[in-house]
């Protein structure tokens, strides 16, 4: 199927990106992130941790390759089950306050452990 007015690659074309993909999974984050920017362009988001670098980048590989979702299947997947476009505020999740359990009481600006000097040995 394509999308976003991506040309249809050859299974050749399409068993190479397969490959490359395969091999980023023996590679370290430096590695990833080098990749990145060799096969995307611009820098990796540095806060990432590995696994889902190589997930976005294979991702971001397949997309530009083969084509991305069109924007109303990305609509569809943003909805929420049941409703259109989210809730309230159009986020998916209902937001709720902080809470905490029976028993344990917070003061600001000292841990609660015992005399507040949890950790502390001096």
């Amino acid at each position: 199927m394509r999308q976003n007015g991506a040309r249809r690659p050859s299974p050749d074309g399409v068993e190479l990106l397969g490959a490359v993909i395969v091999s980023f999974g023996d590679c370290d984050a430096e590695r990833l992130r080098l990749q990145w920017r060799n096969h995307l362009g611009g820098v990796a988001p540095a806060h990432l941790p590995r696994w889902l670098l190589l997930r976005l980048l294979a991702y971001r590989m397949q997309a530009a390759a083969l084509g991305d979702l069109d924007k109303a299947r990305l609509r569809l997947l943003r909805q929420s089950k049941g409703e259109g476009a989210g809730g309230v505020d159009g986020r998916p999740f209902e937001t709720r306050g902080p809470t905490t359990r029976d028993g344990i009481g917070l003061k600001s600006g000292r841990c609660s452990f015992g005399n507040g000097t949890a950790g502390w040995s001096g």
